[in-house]
């Protein structure tokens, strides 16, 4: 009994976790969030996003957009990482937080706020993403800045111009 017992587990780890990951219904994405850095000042995150079928992402706030894509097809996946970094420096009486979210080819947006001073980074800028599966053509909220929600759609709507800020 002991044997077979550790023969399933055995198996039901390599079924789990033998390709990484749960697959991807068709009409989702998934969202997995690595904070490489954050402290009262700075932070560090990346945003990996992984779909079966949506090819373009976009990064948008309430007002903003911030930043859209295609992405990269790998094992019939469609894949992009986005590198979002923000900082806070205090000049005289001044607060200034700076946001970038970059994908991994290369193309950037940013954003630079003035604050009062002593504004707290995570006040002005601050990531909630959780990692999982989400619906594809749905915009998840994965954060703030300056008081806007932000937002990332993954899917084909990314395309429509009139659809979205």
């Amino acid at each position: 009994m002991r044997r077979h017992a550790f023969h399933f587990i055995a198996i039901a780890a390599v079924l789990l976790d033998g390709c990484g990951k749960p697959s991807i219904p068709k009409d989702s994405f998934r969202l997995t969030v690595k904070n490489h850095y954050t402290d009262e000042n700075q932070r560090v995150s990346v945003l990996r996003i992984e779909s079966p079928n949506g090819r373009g992402f976009r990064l948008f706030g309430d007002k903003q957009g911030w930043i859209a894509g295609l992405m990269e097809q790998t094992q019939g996946l469609h894949q992009e990482e986005i590198w979002v970094t923000a900082c806070r420096v205090e000049s005289g009486g001044t607060t200034y937080v700076h946001a970038v979210a970059r994908m991994e080819g290369g193309s950037a947006s940013s954003a630079t706020w003035e604050k009062p001073r002593d504004s707290r980074l995570d006040q002005v800028f601050a990531l909630s993403a959780r990692d999982g599966i989400y619906k594809c053509e749905s915009p998840v909220a994965i954060g703030r800045a300056d008081g806007q929600n932000l937002n990332l759609l993954v899917g084909t709507s990314v395309f429509s111009p009139g659809k979205l800020p």
